[in-house]
Order: C-alpha cells, then structure tokens, then sequence
C-alpha cells in the first residue's frame, strides 16, 4: 500500500472512530451535566489545572519522538518505554504528596482526597505511552480507535452509576482512572508488543533531544491552556470554574474530535515525504479540509450556542454561553494555526516551534491573568486574544524558516472563513429575531438557516474548486476504507 493510499485509509479509520468517540463524550457532557452540579466539575478542574502539568512532564515528548522517527530499533523502544514508565511513576508520586500544597492553594480540603487519587493517572499513562506510540507508528488506526472508544465508553458508564449513587465530584475521579487504565489494557493487547530489558549503547541523543522540544511545547501550552482554571478557582471558587471548564470543554470539542486525531494521520504520513512539491500538495489539503471542517465547527457551534446549551445542559449552564462564544473566536485562530504544528513536527523543527511558543504562551497568560480581573469574560477574551498572538507569531516569523509562506496557507483558509462567517452572521440573526420561539424551533431554524446558506455558497466557482477537492478526498477515502 503506497503513502497516500495508507493515509487515505487512515483517515477514513480515524474519523469513523472519532465519530463514535464524539459521540460518546458528549453523551458524557450531556447527562453528568444533568447528575452533577457545577461545583462538581469545578473541583475535579481546579485539581486537573495543576497535577495536569505532570502528565506532559510524564510524556516527556518521547511519545512524538518515537512516532517521527524514520527508523527505530527494539532496543530503542524498549528504552522509551522505561524511561516513560520511570517519569509517570515519578510524576504519581509527586503529585500524590503534593496534593495537601494543592488543597491549601486554593483553600478547598476536598481536593486532598481527590488529588491523591488522580495521581494513579500519572502511573498508567507513563506505561502506556510506548504501546499508543507502537500503534501509531504502525498506522494501526483501527486499532487506536477501538482503544479510544472503548475507554470512554466505559469511563461514562462507571461516571453515571457513580453519579446516580451520590458520589459528586468522585464520579469524575473515577471517570479519568477507569480510561486511563483501560487505555493501557487495550493499547498493550492490540499493540502485539512487549517492552525488553533496558538496553545500553542505544543512539538515543536524538529522540531524546526531539522529546524534551517537544515536552517545552507541550508544557507551555499545558500551563496556557489552564492558567484560566488556576486563576478562577484562586479568587473566583469551584461553580465559576465549573461554568467556564463546562465552556472550555464544549470549545475544545472541535480540536480532540476533527484536528488531534488527524495528528495521528498528518504526522506520520508527512514524516515520510521527501519531495517538496508533495509535501506542499499534502499540506495545502490538509489546510483546506481543516478551515471548511474546524473553522465552520467553531463558527457555527458559537451561532447557535444559546438554544443548543440550553437544550443539551440544561437552565442551570446558562452561564457558559457566552464563555463559550468568546472562546470560539480565538478557536478560530487556532484552527487555523493547528497545520503549523504538523509542519513543525514532520521536519522535526520542534525547537522552532518552542521558541515562538514559548512567547506566544507566555502573552496568552499574561492575558489571562490581567483578564482575570473582569471574571469568567475577562479570562475568556484574554484567552482568546492570546490564541491570535500565537498565529500571527507563526505566520509572521516562524513558517519563513519552515520552507513554507504563510501567504499559500492563508490564501487556502480565507475563503471557508468567508463562507462560514456569512452562514454564521445569518443563524445568529434568526436566533435574535426569534428569541421568544420554543428553544428547539430556534435551533432547528438557525441550524437550516446555516445549511441553506452555505448551499448557496456553492454558486461561486472557488468554493466549488474547494468542496470538489475534499470531496475528492472523501472519495479516496471511501473506496481506501
């Protein structure tokens, strides 16, 4: 099977499972919002903001590293996997002393408890790492979505049995321990691999110094991306966190279900070509898909945001609508900017990639920080700004030494963004003019409203090249599945 035939497959693979897996978390949003209370999921976030730190810390980018690696011998893998064991055991036991310091920072003893218990996350995800690795790197991605539909279809079974007993906040504990250890389980009988003896004389300088770029990038981002939550729970307590982590959640939707599995696809397949006009070709596409396909989730996700809450969560989440609107605005930006990454990753330029985002994080938590005096909004509006900071720093400086313009890619995104802001534009006005309809009549108007408009988009010769060309794609991948 050539390249593009494998990727073909394995997109085809990767959306299917995501589809179930999407349809498995929101089920989870959906009816524990419905058990819990916001506090509830306030608390298990302000723990998350913190001891999540460990589990980049875990990973320590070697997962990345084995993936993009050309060529890597049983000794070397076995070496990751130590290594990966040794940290998430390190990072556990961290975490599990520190929980006291944790409960005390914000001033909530409950948390105590229930950091100790998260810790056991740190241990499994350490041993797992290598065995995920193994099947990516062997673009088994039916076997990877098996594993992570699994996971989640079982995590949201012991969370509502543990909700419907009364057991609050700790359903949601239990919830991330049954994945994690069922994501080990699976990846381990599926990846048909077991770990040898530590091995010297390994060439490991250069996984190793690919992990710990990667790790700097993954742990600014990790510390930007929940400095929110930190901020909150410190002056605001665990039910303002729980309205915004419930509106962070709905706004990462996007990114886990459509742009991170693809990585899974991008990277390896990208890692691969050797031919500039191939690897230009491959990017354009995959720029192209992701601005019709992310940027229209984020656009009209945030148009009809207010019934659709409304009618998933229920009146007591009312308050996240607008986070989660603010939040859309800079998921714009990174949609656009997640293709960077990718370019970033296959040319094994992670050390660009950390500079610039290093200084794009860090403006993005300034941000929030100073944003955090307004409340929920004012972190949500830094948050977003922040997220604009860090395209412009890619486009503007790093993709010039990538090989790449930033013009081609811009120029592939500028049109879906067009179409979609029309389409948005208009089922937020009939969602304004018909606020006093039953919630469902307005969804479902606003929802035909967005379809009927970017049919009539068609109509216009670049958005038929456009849609054609994914269309296209879509075909391969039928006939490939």
């Amino acid at each position: 099977m050539g390249l593009a035939d494998s990727a073909a497959r394995g997109a085809f693979v990767t959306i299917a499972g995501q589809v179930l897996k999407f349809l498995t978390q929101l089920a989870t949003l959906v009816v524990l919002a419905r058990l819990l209370t916001p506090s509830d999921f306030g608390v298990v976030a302000m723990v998350t903001a913190i001891t999540g730190v460990a589990l980049v810390i875990g990973d320590f980018g070697l997962s990345m590293a084995a993936i993009q690696a050309k060529n890597i011998t049983p000794g070397q893998k076995s070496n990751l996997f130590w290594l990966n064991a040794g940290i998430g055991l390190a990072a556990g036991a961290i975490v599990f002393f520190a929980a006291g310091a944790i409960a005390a920072f914000y001033n909530q003893p409950v948390l105590d408890a229930l950091t100790k218990f998260l810790a056991l996350t740190f241990v499994i995800n350490g041993l797992n790492t290598q065995f995920k690795s193994e099947l990516t790197r062997a673009l088994k991605f039916k076997q990877l979505a098996m594993v992570d539909v699994s996971a989640q279809a079982a995590g949201l079974v012991v969370a509502v049995v543990l909700a419907l007993l009364g057991f609050g906040y700790w359903a949601l504990g239990w919830q991330q321990v049954t994945i994690a250890a069922l994501t080990l389980l699976v990846s381990a009988v599926l990846a048909r691999w077991l770990p040898g003896l530590p091995r010297r004389r390994q060439h490991m300088r250069e996984l190793l110094h690919f992990g710990v770029n990667t790790m700097g990038v993954q742990l600014v981002t990790y510390v930007s991306n929940n400095v929110d939550s930190l901020t909150l729970g410190r002056v605001a307590g665990p039910a303002v966190v729980g309205l915004y982590s419930r509106a962070f959640q709905m706004f990462a939707l996007p990114v886990q279900q459509l742009a991170a599995p693809m990585t899974r696809v991008a990277l390896p397949v990208l890692s691969r070509i050797d031919d500039d006009a191939q690897y230009r070709r491959y990017v354009g596409a995959a720029q192209r898909v992701l601005s019709y396909l992310l940027v229209g989730s984020f656009i009209f996700l945030a148009a009809v945001a207010s019934p659709l809450f409304s009618i998933l969560f229920g009146p007591q989440w009312g308050g996240s609508v607008i986070l989660f609107q603010i939040l859309a605005i800079g998921g714009i930006f990174q949609a656009l900017g997640y293709i960077y990454y990718w370019i970033f990753l296959s040319k094994a330029l992670t050390w660009l990639q950390l500079r610039y985002s290093v200084i794009g994080r860090a403006a993005l938590i300034a941000l929030v920080i100073g944003g955090s005096v307004g409340g929920a909004v004012g972190v949500a509006w830094g948050y977003s700004i922040g997220l604009a900071i860090i395209w412009a720093l890619y486009s503007i400086f790093a993709i010039r030494k990538t090989g790449l313009t930033a013009r081609l890619l811009i120029e592939i995104a500028a049109w879906p963004i067009g179409v979609h802001l029309v389409c948005g534009a208009a089922a937020w006005a009939i969602g304004w003019a018909g606020a006093d309809l039953p919630t469902i009549t307005v969804l479902v108007l606003q929802t035909a409203v967005y379809l009927g408009m970017f049919a009539i988009s068609f109509a216009v010769p670049r958005v038929r090249r456009d849609l054609a060309e994914i269309f296209s794609i879509a075909q391969r991948l039928r006939r490939r599945k």
